[in-house]
């Protein structure tokens, strides 16, 4: 599992509490990549699969490689911050 710098930036900014409910959804996601209530995100980049799963008002966006086994997170924001276009 990898955490890219803005996902950890991300992180950094939650209050202790809910930096405490996001790694712990985060450290689930090694376990079970796609939980209850993960939904694929439309509008990615082709041949590119985004997932994001809700915890509380936040949202995790991550990358899953099946075939190398690995996951991504690349954004940790609150819901109103996470869709915006840049």
């Amino acid at each position: 599992m990898s955490i890219k710098s803005a996902a950890k930036r991300g992180l950094k900014k939650l209050q202790t509490p809910d930096q405490v409910r996001v790694a712990t959804c985060i450290d689930g996601l090694a376990e079970n990549p796609f939980p209850a209530g993960v939904q694929k995100l439309k509008g990615t980049e082709k041949g590119v699969e985004a997932w994001r799963v809700r915890v509380g008002s936040f949202r995790i966006v991550y990358q899953v490689d099946t075939d190398a086994n690995t996951i991504e997170v690349y954004q940790i924001a609150d819901r109103k911050d996470v869709y915006k276009k840049r």
